[in-house]
This record gives C-alpha cells, structure tokens and sequence, in this order.
C-alpha cells in the first residue's frame, strides 16, 4: 500500500450517494402516502357498507312493523302508524305516529336519517345513519311505492363530486346508493 494514499470518500461520491438515498426515501415515502390513502379509502367504504346495511334493516323492521304510513309532502320523511285504532281520527293517529325521516346537516358527514318514536320533531331520536345525501338518481328521498309501501332513496357516503365539498375519505368518491322498499303489515290500508 502505498503511504500517501487517502482514506474516504470523494466529494462526487459522497453527492452521488446522497442523490442515491434521497431517491430512495422520496420512493419510500411516495408509497406510504399512496397506500395511506388508499387505506383510508378502503377503509371509509367499509364503513359506508356497514351504515347502509344497517339503515337498510333498521327502515324495514320500522315500516313493517306497523299497520300504515304517510309520506310527508316534501318527500322528507315518513309517519308510520301503528295499527288500525288509530285510524278513528286523523289527529289521534298524528299522536301515536312514529316518523322516520331526512334531516340535512351542513354537510353530507352532518346528514343523517333519523327515527322519532314519538312522531316528527319531538324527541328522543335515533340516529339510522349518519353521512346521508338523496339518492344521485335524483328521486325523493322518501316516496309512496304503493298504498301501504315506501321507497327509501339516498346516497351513503361522500357527497357528489360537484358539490363542492371537502373529499375526506381518500382517493376517488367512497359510499353507495340504497334503494330500499318497506311494507306495512297491512297491505290494503293507506291513510289519506
């Protein structure tokens, strides 16, 4: 060996390996954020499913658990009755109605389909599902399928895309349609 010669690195190999490593860790990082949000994503769809099954299931048992129902007039919302006594008056009806209906928030995420035991805008509530908008088909949210059956229409998940609002729930618009149909036990009464 000779003596003179000079351990380490020269200053073009030490900026080529830096290069190198920052490239490296750029990659690394690129594809964490990539997975992150498609993580998010998947994650967020998942829990659209899940709150669209089970306002699918709550809607159904509520209608058929009753005798008879009245959509409201904007298509908001539906007042089941519970049996056939209660069709002497109309105001006494009004007073044994349970309502489920479409309260808008200031955003799709504040949004939700609710149940009222004890009839429209009184309390306690029960949340079905949160993250709600109408359906992107652009029918009524609720609406008189047949005498004694209603359609719910709405859209569970991220608001649509020219709504304008924020998308939180990672790449690409998260959520599904549900079209879901309850009938009463009653099939040949309907209130007027």
């Amino acid at each position: 060996m000779r003596k003179n010669a000079r351990s380490g690195f020269t200053f073009a190999e030490v900026l080529i390996a830096s290069a190198a490593g920052m490239t490296i860790v750029a990659a690394v990082l690129s594809l964490y954020l990539f997975l992150s949000g498609e993580g998010r994503a998947l994650r967020y769809q998942v829990e659209f499913n899940n709150k669209a099954r089970v306002l699918q299931t709550a809607f159904e048992d509520l209608v058929e658990g009753n005798y008879c129902l009245l959509v409201d007039a904007d298509n908001r919302g539906v007042s089941v009755y519970p049996n056939e006594a209660a069709m002497v008056s109309r105001s006494e009806a009004d007073s044994l109605a349970e309502w489920i209906g479409y309260e808008a928030g200031s955003t799709v995420a504040a949004s939700r389909i609710v149940h009222r035991p004890n009839g429209k805008g009184n309390d306690p509530v029960r949340v079905l599902c949160d993250w709600v908008s109408p359906a992107d088909s652009g029918e009524p949210v609720f609406h008189i399928v047949t005498g004694s059956s209603a359609a719910l229409c709405v859209h569970v998940g991220d608001p649509p895309v020219a709504s304008g609002e924020r998308d939180v729930t990672g790449p690409g618009r998260q959520g599904m349609n549900v079209i879901v149909i309850g009938s009463c036990r009653n099939l040949k009464r309907k209130l007027d």
